[in-house]
């Protein structure tokens, strides 16, 4: 159970009281109308959030893939330029600058697949040359052939995709903020309509015996959610799924659980494994399989969940050498 659907549990346990034993009571000016309306907005913001979340996680996961295969073709195609041209002397020496940039962060790789297009066109037509005429060359990634043009493309769309994914980031965060706002104003009305009940009617009383049946919060306390921080592909066959957690959470926790469902084919989230807050590596999964992931984490008072997260697993971009020349 995430924070917020505890806390529309609790306001629909109050509101049920509050609606049968004293609907013309007011908590300040608040009446039993804005806990049914705040009641009635959980359900559709938390959906929103969930979606915001699914379309941010899908746009930094295409940016991601992009890089990769920008690396990749920085990495593995001037080898093959180098193989089918080695007299060409020309475009050697011009290989022989790309080498100088290493590709081993965003920076880098941008500037070795920026360097890397031009000499790729000249490579193409030095093979149209020949004679016979040989087809450009092209690299295989995902099953697909990639040619110069496509390393144009993936260049071009890779600034596109940040600028969506800090859009979709934005829209996320302030989507959160809604519902962690809602969560907190509703549980704050829960405690003062509680607070003026327990205090206004005796015990033994049927409207202070209804107040047994609200959740209260134990004197041991319930863990703190831990939210899951990023869900990416890679690991074992490029095909697992890595789970990374946030920074804080899980606190008072005795026992947690990263836990997942294959859509399509479970129902729920029926398999887990004890969950590492260094991480964990879930899979390897076939490619199409789509997952919905949460981590749990509990104690003896009760447990709460994470947002869940999704991925789609896709094949396999590649790993270009350990130390790229």
């Amino acid at each position: 159970m995430q924070p917020w659907e505890a806390t529309k549990k609790r306001a629909q346990e109050s509101l049920a009281v509050w609606v049968r034993y004293v609907p013309d009571l007011r908590v300040g000016a608040e009446g039993p109308e804005v806990l049914e309306d705040n009641i009635a907005r959980f359900e559709p913001l938390a959906q929103e959030v969930t979606g915001l979340q699914d379309a941010y996680d899908a746009t930094l996961r295409a940016a991601q893939a992009s890089l990769d295969k920008l690396k990749l073709l920085g990495v593995k195609v001037p080898p093959m330029i180098e193989a089918h041209l080695h007299d060409n002397e020309g475009l050697l020496e011009e290989l022989r600058k790309i080498y100088r940039t290493a590709p081993r962060s965003e920076a880098t790789i941008l500037m070795r697949a920026r360097e890397l297009y031009p000499i790729w066109l000249l490579a193409d037509e030095a093979m149209a040359a020949m004679v016979p005429s040989q087809p450009p060359i092209t690299r295989r990634i995902q099953k697909v052939e990639h040619s110069a043009a496509m390393l144009k493309a993936l260049l071009d769309g890779y600034s596109d995709l940040i600028k969506e994914t800090s859009w979709q980031a934005k829209r996320l965060a302030a989507s959160k903020a809604e519902l962690r706002a809602l969560t907190e104003a509703t549980d704050v009305l829960n405690k003062r309509w509680f607070k003026v009940m327990d205090s206004a009617f005796d015990p033994g009383s049927d409207e202070h015996a209804a107040l047994e049946g609200i959740s209260t919060e134990p004197f041991a306390k319930v863990p703190v959610v831990l939210e899951i921080r990023s869900v990416k592909q890679g690991g074992l066959k490029g095909r697992q799924v890595l789970i990374r957690y946030a920074k804080t959470g899980g606190d008072h926790a005795t026992r947690s659980f990263v836990k997942w469902q294959e859509v399509g084919v479970d129902t729920d989230f029926v398999n887990q494994e004890p969950l590492d807050k260094a991480g964990n590596a879930l899979g390897p999964f076939e490619p199409g399989t789509e997952l919905r992931i949460i981590a749990e984490v509990a104690n003896s008072v009760g447990s709460r969940t994470s947002a869940p997260r999704s991925i789609v697993v896709a094949e396999s971009i590649g790993t270009p050498s350990a130390n790229p020349g």
